[in-house]
């Protein structure tokens, strides 16, 4: 019987082992408003990025950015953004931004090199959503 328990022990000894350390998965954004290709008033409108987990909120304050562009995407000048509220249970960041100009076109970026999980988990490449403002 002794010897069996040894058997066994050893087994699991074996093949557990050799663990692997295991870096977190990617951290993804799961919506934004405004979102791509959206057309909203002129005028103050907050900027929400949600995230697939909890993000660190330090992060946050650099990590996303809003800046008007040309009609071919070039980026004529940054917007004043600041993080107003971060949702700790829906993982959801809320801006407020400088009023959007009218019949102006913008560019909504949460940075990859900012950003950080408080697992530590990046996102995979910088997002960028396009929007609009109404004439």
């Amino acid at each position: 019987m002794i010897r069996r328990w040894w058997l066994i022990l050893g087994v699991l000894l074996a093949s557990c082992g050799s663990a692997e350390i295991v870096a977190p998965g990617a951290l993804v954004v799961v919506d934004t408003f405004p979102g791509q290709g959206a057309v909203v008033d002129p005028g103050e409108v907050p900027i929400v990025v949600a995230f697939s987990e909890a993000v660190d909120p330090g992060s946050l304050e650099d990590g996303v950015t809003v800046a008007v562009t040309s009609r071919t995407g070039a980026v004529m000048r940054q917007l004043d953004i600041a993080l107003d509220d971060y949702d700790r249970d829906r993982f959801t960041a809320t801006y407020t931004v400088e009023a959007f100009p009218a019949d102006a076109t913008f560019l909504l970026t949460v940075d990859d090199a900012t950003v950080v999980a408080t697992s530590r988990a990046r996102l995979a490449a910088p997002v960028e959503r396009r929007f609009t403002t109404t004439p």
